[in-house]
């Protein structure tokens, strides 16, 4: 093991208590470390926009919601900067709108006769317009946050 990583790993377990000793024992890397890549914050921001989906008709299952949205809070809490909060709120909305609004699409292309790509065009623009609704959000967070400090 690398000394950088022990430090990584150090620092992590001041921060985390109980959760740091499951990625020490089972030496997964980690990667949701404050150093790690921002893209993998954008992923599981996306990832868990996504999910945030299945809490609503026709799964209802209630609590995922909640779990994606402290998940994002948490992300929108290691940002570091507001703009940085405001891409993960980004991709947060975009994941949470291209699968919740799919039905915009439908409506658009079966119903509406409109061509195949300019419906999916349409739909993803939409969906990045929604999108900054969330990604205002994180930045307001961060932006709240860093003035409090």
């Amino acid at each position: 093991m690398k000394d950088e990583d022990k430090l990584d790993r150090s620092h992590v377990t001041q921060r985390f208590g109980v959760f740091s000793s499951f990625c020490s024992a089972a030496s997964v890397p980690l990667i949701l470390h404050p150093s790690s890549s921002i893209k993998t914050s954008f992923i599981l921001a996306f990832l868990a926009g996504a999910i945030t989906v299945l809490g609503f008709a026709p799964f209802h299952l209630f609590p995922v919601p909640l779990i994606t949205l402290a998940l994002l809070f948490w992300l929108w809490s290691r940002a570091g900067t507001p703009w940085r909060a405001f891409a993960i709120g980004w991709f947060f909305g975009l994941g949470v709108f291209l699968v919740g609004v799919s039905w915009i699409y439908v409506s658009l292309h079966n119903f509406g006769a409109m061509p195949l790509s300019l419906a999916a065009l349409a739909t993803l623009l939409f969906c990045a317009f929604l999108a900054l609704f969330p990604a205002v959000a994180g930045y307001v967070v961060a932006r709240w946050r860093c003035t409090r400090c």
